[in-house]
């Protein structure tokens, strides 16, 4: 069986300077245009947001992507969905992607909920006919039956991306892309979300999951990948890599306590010297009379 998502020594650089960064990215638009290609070395300011991810997945996989804010996730995540170029690697596709990334990011907010849905659907490539079978099924799912034909500027940001997150689902995407939106709504909604999922899995829709919810990832995901300032630190079951990854953050608070109680002991060791120099300087101070 062939994978349907491929991704092969993805590597993707950014400048921390903003005027940099557009510099950069201008003189590469004209040597890409010129047939020239970037050797992959960093510039003055830059840095490797991914560097060198590898993985593939096949039909009803799931994986979840891990790591502190910053380390790679969610620009992988644009990568994979064609939002970002890589500057390294490939990334092969051979499905159809729905990305959950901002969830109602891309509704026309003068329409009606109702319309909004018909607009994604044909940008998904669906017919009026496709999109009207299911057209009950979103708007049952979303919970916003008495909203359906208001504007979508009129609604709460929770409502849309409810209904967001109910087009993206319904709508049967070979590859379902999803990142930090699995708080929509409430306890019930989400539990309904979670059902879902799963049912999407065992009909075969893969999943790349982005959260720092750890039962999320363990419930859903069968793989974890753990990034770190872009690297892979570790790919496995994600039980294991979830666990490796707490283990690290752990670590790293108990190293963060140890200095921070070393440098109260120091400061107060110096605060102590101090004040014995200030002694035998200028003798002993007695306040009695």
């Amino acid at each position: 069986m062939k994978p349907i998502l491929e991704v092969q020594h993805i590597r993707k650089k950014f400048s921390r300077n903003s005027n940099a960064h557009l510099s950069y990215g201008i003189r590469d638009l004209f040597q890409e245009i010129l047939g020239r290609t970037n050797n992959g070395e960093l510039r003055e300011d830059e840095f490797w947001a991914v560097d060198d991810v590898s993985f593939h997945l096949y039909p009803g996989d799931s994986i979840a992507l891990i790591g502190r804010n910053g380390s790679g996730k969610s620009t992988l995540l644009k990568m994979i969905n064609g939002l970002i170029k890589p500057d390294g690697g490939r990334i092969e596709v051979h499905g159809a992607i729905q990305a959950l990334i901002n969830l109602g990011a891309g509704f026309n907010f003068s329409l009606s909920g109702r319309d909004n849905i018909y607009t994604s659907a044909a940008l998904m490539g669906l017919t009026r006919k496709e999109t009207e079978e299911q057209m009950e099924s979103i708007i049952e799912f979303s919970e916003i039956e008495e909203f359906i034909d208001s504007p979508v500027g009129n609604y709460s940001s929770g409502m849309k991306a409810r209904l967001g997150f109910s087009v993206a689902i319904n709508l049967r995407p070979q590859i379902l892309l999803i990142d930090e939106i699995l708080s929509v709504g409430d306890a019930a909604f989400q539990n309904k979300c979670f059902v879902k999922m799963h049912e999407l899995k065992k009909s075969g829709v893969t999943i790349v999951l982005v959260t720092h919810s750890y039962t999320h990832v363990v419930q859903i995901c069968e793989q974890a990948i753990w990034l770190h300032k872009g690297k892979v630190m570790r790919f496995g079951p994600s039980k294991e890599t979830v666990q490796a990854y707490l283990d690290f953050l752990s670590e790293e608070q108990v190293d963060r306590v140890t200095k921070l109680n070393q440098l109260k002991s120091d400061n107060q060791q110096s605060m102590e010297k101090k004040k014995t120099a200030e002694v035998n300087l200028f003798g002993a101070i007695y306040n009695d009379f």
